[in-house]
C-alpha cells in the first residue's frame, strides 16, 4: 500500500518522496532513506549494500536541539552531531547525496525556548558536515509566523536560504501561514504529508506536517506554480484515508478545489 500510494503521488508532481520510519543510530540521532531503512555510526554497511539500488538521498534525522530527558546535555550533544557528520562522511562517499534535518527548532517540548543561535549554529554544521539541505522543523507545532520571520533573516545572513527547508507540523493551525512567513522571507523548499497524516512522539495529540494538498492549494490560489496536480493529490489523500478506514486531516480532500 506504501508503494500504491508513492505512484499516486507521484503521478500528482510529488517528488522527493520519504518514508516515516528510520533505525535508531545513537541518542538523539536517527537518518532513514526515502522508502528505506538507513545508515550510521552502527548500521554503516546498510549504505554499502543498498548503494546498487539507491538513486535516493539519506536524511539525518534529529540531529539537532538537544532535549534529553535524562539531563546528559552534553553527551547527547556530542554524540548527535558525531552521528551525523560520520553518517554524512560515510554517504558522501558512497556518492548518495544528504539531507538533513534540525529537530523542534522553534521550541522543545522539555526545555522549552530554542534560541535562534542554536538553530543557526546547528544549521551551519549540519552543511558544514556535507548536507545540501536542511530542514529546519517544527514537529510539535508551535512555531508562529514572527519567529519564522525573525529566524530566516538571521540565518539569511549566514547560509545561502536555497539550502534551507522548512517543516511545519500543524498540530495548533499555523503550518500554512508559517510556510507564507517563509516564503516572503526567500525560502522555496518546504516538507509535507499526504492528506496531513503523521504526529510526533513527543507531542502529545500532536498532528502531522501540512498537508501536501492544502499546502498545493494554497499555491496555487496564490499564483505560486508548484508543479503539483490538486485534483491527483486529492484522490491520493481520500485513497490512503480509505485504506485507513478513516478521513485523512487535510482539507482539500474534504472539500475540494475551487474553482
Amino acid at each position: 500500500d506504501r508503494v500504491v500510494s508513492w505512484r499516486c503521488l507521484a503521478g500528482a508532481g510529488a517528488v522527493g518522496m520519504e518514508s516515516s520510519y528510520a533505525k535508531s543510530l545513537c541518542p538523539g540521532a536517527g537518518a532513514a532513506r526515502t522508502g528505506r531503512t538507513s545508515p550510521g555510526k552502527q548500521n554503516g554497511d546498510d549504505v554499502r549494500g543498498d548503494r546498487e539500488s539507491s538513486g535516493h538521498i539519506v536524511v539525518v534525522r534529529h540531529a539537532g536541539i538537544d532535549c534529553p530527558m535524562d539531563g546528559s546535555r552534553d553527551v547527547w550533544y556530542d554524540e548527535a552531531m558525531a552521528a551525523a557528520e560520520d553518517v554524512c562522511t560515510e554517504s558522501l562517499g558512497l556518492g548518495i547525496p544528504v539531507r538533513a534535518y534540525l529537530s523542534t527548532s522553534f521550541g522543545c517540548p522539555f526545555e522549552g525556548a530554542v534560541p535562534p543561535s542554536r538553530v543557526i549554529e546547528l544549521t551551519m554544521r549540519l552543511l558544514d558536515f556535507g548536507a545540501y539541505e536542511v530542514s529546519i522543523s517544527d514537529p510539535i507545532g508551535i512555531g508562529h509566523p514572527r519567529q519564522v520571520t525573525d529566524l530566516l533573516h538571521e540565518l539569511g545572513a549566514r547560509v545561502p536560504l536555497e539550502h534551507i527547508a522548512l517543516h511545519f507540523h500543524d498540530t495548533r493551525g499555523t503550518a500554512l501561514v508559517n510556510v507564507y512567513a517563509a516564503l516572503e522571507a526567500g525560502v522555496s523548499t518546504f516538507d509535507a504529508s499526504a492528506g496531513g497524516l503523521g504526529g510526533c512522539p513527543c507531542a502529545p495529540n500532536g498532528t502531522g506536517n501540512v498537508a501536501t494538498g492544502d499546502l498545493a492549494y494554497w499555491l496555487h490560489r496564490s499564483d505560486i506554480a508548484a508543479g503539483l496536480d490538486l485534483a491527483l493529490l486529492q484522490e491520493a489523500a481520500i485513497w490512503v484515508g480509505e485504506q485507513l478506514g478513516k478521513s485523512v486531516p487535510g482539507l482539500l480532500s474534504r472539500a475540494g478545489g475551487f474553482p
